[in-house]
């Protein structure tokens, strides 16, 4: 049986018991480029069954390939978010079994998405972009 859940930031920051005023999850998407492309994670939607779980993880943009106006680990390190950039943007993954091990990269390793799960997906998405329009976080 197919099981649709949202986790949102702040439910994730708690976990280390940090604050959602003080406190970002952000994912470095090209850790070894030499621009910066930085997104703050808002939150997480899945659809699990017993075997895998399709992931559309909610997105901010912090930086999307942006030049570092000094060297980039200390930029990195230490930048000031202008929350006038961010835009709504996802992205799409999946984990397999109970210790969700990532799903694997190859010819067909594309997610594909039944009805059902894109009307999941669909909702959660539609939740999470009114909310970064009206600036609230989650």
């Amino acid at each position: 049986m197919y099981q649709g859940w949202t986790v949102t930031d702040a439910d994730m920051l708690a976990v280390w018991e940090c604050e959602p005023e003080t406190s970002a999850l952000v994912i470095d998407m090209k850790p070894k480029g030499q621009d910066v492309s930085l997104f703050q994670l808002w939150a997480v939607s899945g659809w699990t069954d017993g075997s895998w779980t399709p992931l559309m993880l909610h997105l901010r943009t912090l930086f999307w390939d942006d030049p570092p106006d000094k060297p980039i680990e200390e930029f990195k390190s230490s930048f000031e978010r202008d929350p006038a950039r961010g835009k709504y943007i996802r992205t799409f993954m999946y984990v397999r079994g109970k210790g969700w091990t990532r799903g694997g990269i190859g010819a067909s390793s594309g997610l594909l998405i039944t009805d059902g799960l894109w009307d999941y997906f669909a909702e959660a998405q539609d939740r999470y972009r009114s909310w970064h329009e009206q600036g609230v976080t989650a």
